[in-house]
């Protein structure tokens, strides 16, 4: 699964950036796939420059985060890449830490 990130809040990427019933449904059924063998993913593109960090908007959608966390701890592998931008070109060209908890991955 893949979600475009483009809200911040001190140097930090978040996302949702609304309540996402719809995220939320995906990272269940990304836990089931896990179940029954599969490799699963949860893409994060951050399309800004000015963060160093990721991390689930629990302000904003609590029950997304308490998914997301679960998701991490039964195998769905976390992946948070940036871009670089300009008038030209969007490249995804590097992968940024995430935080679930107080660790930081």
């Amino acid at each position: 699964e893949i979600k475009n990130v483009t809200m911040a809040q001190d140097q930090t990427a978040i996302f949702p950036d609304s309540v996402s019933e719809r995220g939320q449904k995906h990272l269940r059924e990304l836990m089931e796939l896990k179940k029954t063998g599969h490799r699963c993913c949860m893409l994060y593109i951050v399309q800004r420059e000015d963060v160093k960090l990721f991390k689930p908007a629990d302000e904003i959608d609590p029950q997304y985060g308490k998914l997301l966390r679960q998701a991490h701890q039964e195998g769905v592998e976390i992946l948070v890449y940036q871009c670089s931008l300009s008038k030209k070109e969007i490249v995804i060209d590097r992968t940024v830490p995430f935080q679930l908890d107080s660790s930081i991955f």
